[in-house]
């Protein structure tokens, strides 16, 4: 009588490496704390530029005025660190915990790599917007389910050596993938919001 059947060791490690690649692949990366964020898998943190708001703090909550709640207007934002040779940035705010996944809030390409902000309700002179997730092209504040919890917003910013190719039939997730792929440098703010 032969006793229980064991796997061998390595086929238990590689089966617990697919079922945690499973799992991250299900639900999306995310940070330490559990909370979703907008790098897909393989995708690494920008880094370089430094984005700051005197509207909120970092991991702050967004205030009401740029929200759907509010005046749904962007939030002013400033940052530093652009690299030389940069020939534009981009700008694209994010919500990764959305019900049906990540939604674009904002996708802005064309802004002055000179600029060192945002300020005012209308996107940078000369700069192009791009359907977000609403299909629109145009700024959606934080605006997160009623009773959903609290929503981590993404501001980020962007520094293009050159312009990505963007596809109109992708979806707005795959053209923000595109932009942080051919970034030269990058950086981001995190604000909450809930409702």
């Amino acid at each position: 009588m032969s006793g229980p059947t064991h796997a061998p060791p390595w086929r238990v490690g590689a089966a617990a490496v697919a079922v945690a690649v499973a799992a991250l692949v299900a639900t999306g990366c995310s940070h330490g704390d559990g909370a979703p964020s907008v790098l897909a898998a393989g995708e690494k943190e920008p880094r370089g530029i430094t984005v700051t708001s005197p509207a909120f703090d970092s991991g702050g909550a967004v205030p009401e005025r740029f929200s759907c709640e509010g005046l749904n207007v962007p939030p002013p934002l400033a940052w530093t660190g652009v690299p030389d040779g940069a020939t534009e940035l981009a700008l694209v705010i994010e919500d990764p915990g959305a019900p049906d996944g990540t939604f674009v809030h904002w996708l802005v390409l064309g802004v002055d790599p000179a600029s060192k902000g945002l300020r005012g309700a209308d996107p940078p002179a000369g700069a192009e917007v791009l359907p977000g997730s609403s299909d629109n092209p145009t700024y959606i504040g934080p605006c997160p389910p009623d009773g959903d919890g609290v929503h981590r917003y993404y501001f980020e910013v962007y520094a293009l050596g050159r312009r990505p190719a963007i596809d109109p039939s992708a979806s707005p997730v795959d053209n923000v993938r595109a932009v942080r792929k051919a970034a030269v440098a990058g950086g981001w703010l995190i604000g909450t919001f809930t409702r």
